[in-house]
């Protein structure tokens, strides 16, 4: 009852911030952007630091879908309950279904600055679609990931969705290209830098560094297929017991990681080089 009582209380202060939707003014989208960087550099500094070194006409953009990359991921982690989580995606899928209608937002700011975002580029609504799917899995999971398979199509889901909706944002828009991005992003400026990652493996290794986070919370991303056999322990894990059989679990995971970074550099090789050219990535 207790459960039900808080659900319908997070329910009712969504929905009437839904009802708050109007019309956002230049004032209110310049601190939309402003609001989406401060979260972004407070939640994923390191994603805060590559989208800095954007140039400048693409931060904004960035900002705003790493920071909707961030609302996904916290109604999850800061929820108490499994079903208040799944509460706060549902509110954020209605609110993608918003922003891809003629009208206004719901006045939450990551909201209205993504709608902007979508005005200018014409983002895909899939990739926002297929974060928030792999977000409600997630959610909804109860015991370890049975495969490094299932791994893959979760970092599929989410990191290399945000790296497509990035180049869609910078305005590349290529079949191949969105090929590449399966595999490798290039979040830098190409002037600065060509720094070139794994969309699989930019998600998998963060899936592998937030063990000890998970752990914590008596839970784990590690597969089940790997730790059986290696002879790794779920409880051992949460306990956060060291030892060389997690280490190989551990080397299992970042070589998957690996093999999709270079994976991702050699198709590369075929990407007409005009779009990293013209696009500065």
């Amino acid at each position: 009852m207790k459960s039900a009582y808080k659900a319908e209380l997070l329910l009712r202060r969504l929905s009437s911030s839904a009802t708050e939707a109007r019309v956002s003014s230049t004032e209110d989208i310049r601190q939309a952007f402003g609001y989406c960087a401060q979260q972004v550099r407070r939640h994923d500094y390191e994603g805060y630091l590559c989208s800095l070194s954007l140039p400048k006409e693409y931060r904004a953009a960035a900002f705003a879908i790493r920071a909707f990359n961030v609302e996904t991921v916290q109604a999850i982690e800061n929820a108490k309950e499994p079903t208040l989580g799944l509460i706060r995606l549902q509110w954020w899928s209605s609110a993608v279904e918003d922003i891809y209608k003629k009208g206004p937002v719901p006045g939450q700011p990551v909201a209205v600055a993504l709608k902007q975002v979508v005005v200018e580029s014409g983002l895909n609504k899939r990739w926002l679609d297929r974060i928030i799917d792999a977000r409600y899995k997630d959610a909804e999971r109860t015991a370890p990931p049975k495969t490094l398979g299932s791994l893959e199509d979760y970092a599929e889901n989410t990191a290399s969705s945000m790296l497509y909706l990035q180049l869609e944002a910078a305005g590349v828009k290529n079949t191949k290209a969105d090929h590449v991005a399966s595999h490798v992003g290039a979040n830098a400026s190409h002037s600065l830098q060509m720094l070139l990652k794994s969309g699989k493996a930019i998600g998998l290794v963060n899936l592998l560094r937030g063990t000890p986070f998970h752990a914590r919370r008596r839970s784990t991303m590690l597969p089940t297929d790997l730790m059986m056999k290696h002879g790794v322990a779920t409880e051992s894990v949460y306990r956060g017991e060291a030892s060389e059989e997690l280490c190989d679990v551990a080397l299992a995971f970042a070589s998957t990681a690996k093999s999709n970074l270079d994976k991702g550099r050699r198709l590369l090789e075929g990407v007409p080089r005009y779009l990293f050219m013209s696009h500065n990535l």
